[in-house]
C-alpha cells in the first residue's frame, strides 16, 4: 500500500511539476 501510495505522489509530483514548468513558460 505504501508502495503504490509512493509511486502515486510521484506521479502527480511529475504531473504538477510540469504544468508549473509549463505554465510558467506560458506566461513569460
Amino acid at each position: 500500500m505504501a508502495n503504490g501510495f509512493l509511486d502515486l505522489i510521484e506521479d502527480w509530483g511529475g504531473v504538477l511539476y510540469s504544468m508549473l514548468k509549463y505554465g510558467v513558460f506560458y506566461m513569460d
